[in-house]
This record gives structure tokens, C-alpha cells and sequence, in this order.
């Protein structure tokens, strides 16, 4: 099939496509993106090459093929894939760089090839070339807003790029400067509903939604602490029915479930993931098993065990692999086997890679050797499952409060129940429990200090009070904290921004 697919395209360049060329967006086509976003490439292949048979002139098909290729190798992360399908991206730009600006669409399917291939060289590690392949397409997505201003595509695409210039960390913002790149995460957002609402309301750009939903989830989910903007953004999704499509379509599951998950709603996301249905004929897509088993840990549940298995049984690729591991060491310290703890903390260090922070957190366990507390590992998996009062009930022990902790433990114990008080609506409980591990981890190479602040900021700045709020968000960035520091900072900066223009 690899071979049919590289003798079509070349035939494509064999012949004078510039005189006869197309881009035809139709039924067809719009369905193939479809099926493509459902996993279902087989289906998908089969539909595109249908079109190109009654419509050989149509270059559309090209664009989808791409997406077909980035799902198999995103998802995937298959070394064998890589280097059987990169050639494809060498030839369609081919095809397409031959065409002029007559379309929209002839800049814009450049543009999004390129960013397709960024996203896989970024996730494999491959920064210069991903960055490489991000500056190609954003020029191309400038070029083309230039000529066709109107042109909801394009607005789509800019908003992704926008929020990851956004969230680059300041030591990395000298990339941004070279490329003449930039942007903000507010502004990714903003324009990636201004798509997500155009595609409902213009019919030639409906295949846009599910693309534009799945950014729109993920880049609020960083407006977590943000509860006001959060229930709105919910009831948005409610109203669209995303919640309904999202039992039928795997990324939308995915990214469903992590939102619900996220704004403490685990059952919710344990409902979703443990009923979707497993269909032979698409795409496998083994996140959601991993996600799986953390919905039912968050509940200490320890039969999430057998989705980590699986997960770790099936999947080829690198990403939560370590972290897999981690899950399966916790779970055995839950079920009060230290022994177990250690043997799956010392296994996990031969596989995977520190690619993505919940592996890089992983391995950083391992490597310190150092049990967890058994409570407050409990009282931590509650609080991300949004078991509120049950953390807190586990922290409110005397056997655990009398106990002798090491100075981490004792920070991440105040840090918890800070955040739990914060969750539970006791502001005043919250602020004394921030300030109190403000000062006793400000110099400590923890995340608790500065997820602190960040959390004043927050609160500060939902009252209204800003000044005190800039406070905060400036004290969170002086904290050189090794562990979440880019995720936190990002969040501190793009929060002082806010309350810099407010004052």
C-alpha cells in the first residue's frame, strides 16, 4: 500500500499539474478527514482514493493523506512507520509548491503539512527541525492571511501556533526572536474559537470542528484554576454536544476525559473511558488504557494495574512508558508491598524516555530512591481525582500529622492541604496554608513553593485585587524550582499580563 501511494504521487509530479490542478474541499473529502479523525484510516484511504479517481485533479487528497500519516505517526511513534512514511511529506510539498496562491487552499496545505511534521519531530526530540518546519509553516499561514483575510482555515492553524510560541519558557524565547516568531496562549485561544464557532456557522469549513474542539480542550485546560471561565467553557462543550460525540470518537474521548479529569470530575472521566467501545478497524490508540488506569488510581482503585499492563504490553512507542511503570510501583505500594515498589521503580529506569514530564517525573523518582509517603501519596491521588474531602480526611490522621516527616514530606503535606482548602472553598484555611509553604520551600528544588504563589496570584487576581496579585505572579518566577517549573511559570506569566493591563 506504502508503494501504490508513493506511485500515485509520483505520477502526480510526472504530469504538468499546474495547468489542471484543483482544491475541491467536497463531501468526499470533508468525510475522509472525518474518518481520518476517528482513527478509522483504512476507511479513510479508501474514500481518497476514490476521489482521486473521479476527480484526479483535486489536491485535497493530499492534505488529508497528510493527516492520515501524522495520526499513525503521532500516536503511534513507531520507528519503522517514521522512516517508511517521511517521504511522503518530500513529495506532496512537492506537488503543492508548484502551485500559485489562485486557492486559499494552496498555501494553506503547505502550511499545514509542515505543521503537522513539526508537531512528530518535536515530540521525537528533533527541536531544530521541528522548529525548522513551525517557521515554514507560520510564514506560509501569514502569506495566505494576507491574501485571503477571511479564510477560517488559516485562523485555526495560527491560533495553534500562537499559544505554543506562547508557552515557550524564557530560556528557549531567543528561538522565538531568531525565527521572528510570536504570540501569546490568550490569543491561541481567542482565535481557535473564533474557528471552532465559524465552523458551526459556515458549512464549507464544518470539518474544522473537531479539530478546533480538541486544541480548545487542551489550551483550556490551562485555565484550570480559572473556575468561573472553566463552567463556562463546560457548558459550552455541553451545548455543542461534545460530550455526546466524545462517547463515539476516540481523540475527542481522550481529550474529554483528561478536561473532566482535570476540573475534578474522575467518575465522570472513568464512565467515559471504561464504556468507550474498542473497534477493530481503526487506528490503535492506546492513551486511552493509559488514562484509564489514572481515573481509577485517582480513586485508589488498584485494578487499574491491568490497563498500565496493557498499555506497557502493547504500545511501541516512548511516551508514559516510565510513567506507566511509576503507576504500577504505586499500586504496588498501595496493596502495602515495598518490595514490589522497588522492583517496578528499578525496571522503569530501562525503558522509555524522558520525553514528556510525566516520564521525566518518573524517572526523577526512581533515581532518588526514596519510598513515597504512603499517605500522602493516597491524599495526592484523591486531590487529582477531585476526592476532596477524602485527602483531606487521610491528612487530618493524628497517626500522620505526629508523625516524623523529612522536610519534603512535611512541605508537600502543608502544600496539600492548601490546595485542598483552596478546592473546597476555604480561602482564608487555603492563603495560610500557601503562605506557610511559600516560606518554608522558597529555597527547596520542589514545585510546592511556586505553584504556590502561582495559586495566590490566582486567587488575588479573581478578587480583584490585583497589586497583591502582580505580587505573587512575580515572586512565582524568581522561584528557580526544578520540578514543573516551565508549566508553572508560563501560567504566572501569562496571569501578570492579565493583571498588567488591569492596573
Amino acid at each position: 500500500m506504502v508503494f501504490l501511494r508513493l506511485f500515485l504521487i509520483t505520477l502526480f509530479i510526472s504530469f504538468p499539474v499546474k495547468i489542471w490542478a484543483e482544491f475541491e474541499f467536497n463531501n468526499r473529502c470533508q468525510l475522509a478527514l472525518k474518518e481520518a479523525f476517528a482513527l478509522r484510516t483504512a476507511s479513510a484511504a479508501t474514500l481518497l482514493d476514490e476521489e482521486k479517481k473521479a476527480n484526479p485533479a483535486n489536491l485535497v487528497p493530499l492534505l488529508v493523506e497528510d493527516y492520515l500519516d501524522f495520526f499513525t505517526l503521532f500516536l503511534g511513534e513507531g520507528e519503522k512507520d517514521y522512516k517508511n512514511l517521511r517521504n511522503n511529506r518530500d513529495l506532496r510539498l512537492r506537488i503543492l509548491e508548484k502551485e500559485g496562491t489562485a486557492s486559499p487552499y494552496a498555501l494553506y496545505c503547505r502550511a499545514e503539512i509542515h505543521l503537522h511534521w513539526s508537531l512528530i519531530r518535536l515530540k521525537r526530540g528533533e527541536w531544530t527541525g521541528g522548529a525548522t518546519e513551525l517557521n515554514k509553516a507560520f510564514r506560509l499561514l501569514k502569506e495566505n492571511q494576507q491574501q485571503y483575510p477571511a479564510f477560517l482555515p488559516n485562523v485555526k492553524s495560527l491560533g495553534l501556533i500562537h499559544s505554543v510560541f506562547g508557552a515557550v519558557p524564557p530560556s528557549m524565547t531567543w528561538v522565538t526572536r531568531l525565527l521572528d516568531m510570536e504570540g501569546t496562549l490568550d490569543q491561541g485561544i481567542a482565535e481557535i474559537h473564533t474557528a471552532f464557532d465559524g465552523s458551526l456557522k459556515q458549512e464549507p469549513f464544518a470539518y474544522l470542528k473537531e479539530e478546533a474542539v480538541l486544541y480548545l480542550i487542551f489550551m483550556e485546560i490551562n485555565n484550570v484554576y480559572d473556575k468561573k471561565r472553566i463552567e463556562i467553557f463546560s457548558r459550552e462543550l455541553q451545548d455543542k454536544g461534545i460530550p455526546d460525540e466524545a462517547r463515539k470518537r476516540p481523540l475527542l474521548a481522550y481529550a474529554y476525559a483528561t478536561f473532566l479529569l482535570k476540573t475534578g470530575r474522575n467518575d465522570e472521566a472513568c464512565k467515559l473511558l471504561i464504556s468507550f467501545p474498542k473497534a477493530g478497524n481503526q487506528l490503535p490508540f492506546y492513551y486511552l488504557d493509559y488514562l484509564t488506569g489514572i481515573c481509577l488510581l485517582n480513586k485508589l482503585d488498584t485494578n487499574a494495574a491491568k490497563y498500565f499492563r496493557f498499555y506497557l504490553s502493547r504500545y511501541k512507542g516512548q511516551s508514559n512508558i516510565k510513567s506507566s511503570w511509576q503507576h504500577l510501583a504505586w499500586i504496588e505500594l498501595l496493596k502495602g508491598n515495598r518490595e514490589g515498589y522497588l522492583r517496578k521503580m528499578s525496571t522503569l529506569q530501562f525503558f522509555g524516555k524522558e520525553r514528556v514530564e510525566a516520564d521525566k517525573q518518573a524517572e526523577k523518582e526512581a533515581r532518588g530512591k526514596i519510598v513515597p509517603n504512603l499517605a500522602l501519596l493516597q491524599a495526592r491521588l484523591l486531590f487529582d481525582g477531585g476526592y476532596y474531602r477524602q485527602a483531606r480526611n487521610i491528612l487530618s490522621k493524628p497517626v500522620f500529622i505526629n508523625m516524623r516527616a523529612t522536610s519534603a514530606d512535611s512541605l508537600e503535606y502543608i502544600y496539600r492541604l492548601g490546595r485542598i482548602e483552596d478546592e473546597m472553598g476555604f480561602e482564608n484555611e487555603a492563603v495560610r496554608y500557601y503562605e506557610k509553604t511559600i516560606a518554608a520551600g522558597i529555597d527547596q528544588p520542589f514545585y510546592y513553593a511556586g505553584n504556590a504563589c502561582l495559586m495566590l496570584g490566582l486567587l488575588y487576581e479573581q478578587k480583584q485585587q490585583y497589586t497583591k496579585a502582580m505580587a505573587f505572579y512575580r515572586q512565582c518566577l524568581k522561584i528557580d524550582s526544578r520540578e514543573y517549573r516551565n508549566s508553572i511559570q508560563n501560567k504566572a506569566r501569562a496571569g501578570l499580563a492579565r493583571v498588567e493591563k488591569k492596573l
